[in-house]
């Protein structure tokens, strides 16, 4: 089996599967024919979407309910059972000539089969079909406009299937720098000329060093006395925002550089506020366990500032509750304002994120913090007929990691056995006690393998 996700090409016949197939593998392996019914069989190549992100693309024969050759038909029943094997179904419609039964058959197939589904309206030429080409959002997903022949939307395709794909651990940077951080937010943020700010300031030598496994150009500087790299400074890419669904796709080659930085500035426009897509990154960036400092952009162009401070901390507990952790600070790259806080709360962020507990101290604090409240009982099958209610019990905990800041506790937890409400009680608490009020903390529960009886 590969170690690669599978990600299965389907669709009635003649929409462009096969030059799709061809198109994204770079290789001629497909058959092409403008005649229906002329793939009859499978294939299966790789498919590099990016230097770190390899999958196996399967192009299956077109389907439709009523086939009337025998022998397609034969080929449809066996390609049937090659569904169970994706980790995405990247459904192919024509976006010139609207949706049909057949795709509409297809479609439900797709959705029967408890797979994420990509939906592609393929043939899309000319910015004047797009229009028509949407209509294919009627069979339930948002569509990505593409035509594989030209090569239109080829890019944009691969980012969304990249983002729905299931993610990958990436190799580490091996950089001799004090500190990683990744610049991010919506375009026109202000990025670059924040790095420009950050940089320029401190009369730091700029070089360019390759990513190790990754695209972009990563900047190396210094801040102070840290020695800095700044990650994809190019941050969130503008694409053509054609639908949800391909925007959010776009944040995908940022988010891969927020995993691996240690501090991530995220900016937010002062005239925009907390958009949908920052909602949808943050809400990432979050899981990642990085130090995260929120930027409040161009600053310079509000005018009554307390006011418009005050309604953004408000939005942002309204909109970012899972992030109370992280602080938020106004800025103008432009002017200056506040720039050179930036260095300060990295420092603090840095020691919260650097914090080295005991094990005996881990467990004191663990000791406590059970005492006062120890976890619930969860319920569990002990035969095929009963259920009955088990405590759960924490027998010890100790440090796993730093950047992030990482425990692991053991008992007799099995994975998903711990409510996500008593697991945020127990990281509160864990922050308060280790004076750790800045950073996120990240909390793994190992168990025996099993319930006892």
């Amino acid at each position: 089996m590969s170690p690669f996700p599978l990600v299965v090409l389907v669709g009635r016949p003649n929409v462009g599967k096969s030059t799709l197939f061809n198109r994204l593998t770079r290789t001629r392996a497909a058959l092409v024919d403008d005649r229906e019914g002329v793939t009859r069989d499978w294939i299966e190549r790789d498919w590099r979407l990016h230097d770190d992100c390899h999958v196996r693309l399967r192009d299956l024969c077109g389907f439709r309910e009523q086939e009337d050759d025998p022998v397609l038909k034969q080929s449809q029943e066996t390609m049937k059972e090659l569904w169970h094997d994706a980790d995405l179904i990247l459904l192919v419609v024509d976006g010139r000539v609207g949706i049909s039964e057949s795709d509409r058959w297809v479609a439900s197939m797709a959705r029967s089969a408890n797979k994420p589904v990509i939906l592609a309206a393929n043939k899309v030429d000319i910015s004047a079909a797009e229009a028509d080409a949407m209509s294919a959002a009627e069979l339930g997903w948002d569509p990505v406009l593409i035509s594989a022949e030209h090569n239109y939307g080829i890019e944009e395709l691969e980012e969304v299937v990249e983002q729905r794909l299931p993610e990958k651990p990436l190799a580490p940077i091996e950089v001799d720098v004090d500190v990683k951080i990744a610049i991010l937010g919506k375009p026109n943020a202000g990025k670059s000329t924040l790095l420009n700010r950050l940089l320029d300031e401190e009369r730091a030598t700029v070089s360019e060093i390759a990513g190790t496994t990754r695209d972009p150009i990563d900047a190396v500087g210094k801040m102070g006395e840290k020695k800095v790299m700044f990650m994809d400074t190019a941050g969130i890419r503008r694409r053509r925002s054609i639908t949800d669904q391909l925007e959010a796709a776009t944040v995908s080659r940022s988010l891969r550089s927020a995993r691996q930085a240690d501090i991530v500035l995220y900016l937010i426009r002062a005239d925009d506020g907390i958009t949908q897509q920052d909602q949808t990154v943050l809400a990432r960036i979050a899981t990642y366990g990085v130090g995260l400092l929120l930027l409040i952009s161009h600053w310079d162009r509000v005018e009554d500032g307390d006011q418009a401070f005050k309604r953004l901390l408000a939005e942002k507990d309204r909109l970012l509750p899972f992030l109370d952790f992280a602080p938020m600070i106004t800025l103008s790259a432009l002017t200056g304002h506040n720039a050179s806080k930036i260095d300060h709360w990295i420092d603090l962020l840095l020691e919260e994120l650097d914090r080295e507990v005991s094990t005996p101290e881990m467990n004191r604090i663990l000791s406590d913090i059970l005492i006062s409240n120890p976890p619930p009982a969860v319920q569990i099958r002990s035969s095929r007929r009963s259920k009955k209610r088990k405590p759960l019990k924490i027998m010890y905990g100790t440090q796993s990691g730093r950047r992030p800041l990482q425990f692991r506790l053991f008992g007799n937890i099995n994975e998903g056995d711990l409510p996500k409400s008593y697991e945020r009680y127990l990281i509160n608490q864990m922050r308060e006690r280790l004076n750790v009020t800045h950073v996120p903390i990240l909390l793994d529960v190992e168990g025996r393998g099993g319930h006892e009886q």
